[in-house]
């Protein structure tokens, strides 16, 4: 019985030399594909190297349910959001490969967004640089903003600053 899984990662790995994929970009999307199908096979559902016939059986599986499991699977394991979105452009990109070789006809991926970025403070942005953009962030979105949410954001920050000094 052939192995699938590694059918699949050796005609990627093709593909991507072809398409003209970096050394680096290869190595990385031949992993996130191999954590994917990793996942996959330990995802419930019982797949085996008996119970799959093709290729295509084996993407059959592959939902947007299911990706999007994956996706959540691996924000409540703390992977970095940037790590999660490199695995889901491999996936996007294999799965356009995938359509190509005629494996799948539908993109279970194409719903799935990335991981937004969270914009966090630069370590050099002072306390007031951080309130005075919050302020315009609440006006921007309309939120309202008075001179006594300030003072009870500033409360807060003290109180952080006494009781979880390693974080501010």
């Amino acid at each position: 019985m052939p192995d699938y899984q590694e059918l699949l990662l050796t005609a990627f790995e093709d593909f991507l030399v072809r398409d003209g994929a970096s050394e680096k970009t290869r190595k990385n999307y031949k992993s996130d594909l191999r954590h994917f199908l990793a996942w996959l096979q330990n995802s419930g559902e019982a797949i085996t190297r008996e119970s799959i016939a093709s290729e295509k059986e084996l993407l059959s599986l592959v939902s947007a349910e299911r990706l999007e499991n994956y996706k959540q699977t691996q924000l409540l394991s703390k992977v970095p959001a940037a790590t999660i979105n490199r695995r889901l452009s491999a996936l996007r990109i294999f799965f356009r490969f995938a359509n190509l070789q005629g494996w799948v006809t539908d993109d279970p991926i194409r719903g799935i967004l990335n991981i937004p970025k969270a914009k966090s403070p630069s370590e050099n942005q002072s306390l007031d640089e951080m309130i005075v953009s919050f302020e315009e962030n609440m006006r921007k979105n309309n939120q309202p903003w008075s001179e006594n949410d300030r003072h009870d954001l500033l409360e807060f920050f003290d109180w952080l600053k006494v009781n979880q000094p390693s974080h501010v």
